[in-house]
């Protein structure tokens, strides 16, 4: 069993809900404790947490785990896949009961294309990063939206279909 390191967690605060109309998701549920995914995991989706709370960790090569954020809802994570990394560089899991909306690559990119407010949304609170974004001017957010439609508009490498 890997060993727990003391870390300093980010505990991000709640976001404005998401009107998904339009945009083909799926509803998944779990239980407290299991896995969302794995680090090591084919990235192939973005998700986003419309219930609960859901803690993200990696794991060294020396086995020792670190708890990177604790996202509750209304908070996206699994954002790496839209640049098109292959595999979940973290773990996901059920802090308690929840629910998360995944979004594949494809329909996330066309929606961050589409929709400038929701890709504005989206990079305010994804991930434990979202604090870099909001130090951002208006200017150098408008040029990170652009680079990250740019970047999911790439080819997609590695990673088997279907999963988060």
């Amino acid at each position: 069993m890997p060993s727990t390191a003391a870390t300093t967690v980010s505990v991000i605060g709640p976001a404005t809900p998401i009107d998904w109309k339009g945009v083909p998701t799926s509803r998944l549920d779990f239980e407290a404790g299991a896995t969302i995914f794995a680090q090591g995991d084919p990235a192939k989706a973005v998700l986003y947490v419309a219930k609960g709370n859901v803690q993200l960790s990696v794991l060294s090569h020396a086995g020792k785990e670190a708890v990177i954020a604790v996202l509750d809802a209304g908070h996206f994570f699994g954002e790496g896949c839209l640049a098109s990394q292959p595999l979940r560089m973290s773990t996901a899991s059920a802090m308690g009961p929840c629910s998360v909306i995944t979004v594949e690559k494809p329909a996330m990119v066309r929606h961050l294309n589409a929709h400038p407010a929701f890709a504005d949304h989206f990079l305010t609170y994804y991930g434990p990063t979202h604090s870099a974004y909001n130090r951002l001017d208006d200017a150098g957010k408008a040029a990170l939206r652009g680079d990250l439609i740019k970047l999911g508009s790439t080819s997609d490498r590695g990673g088997a279909p279907g999963s988060v």
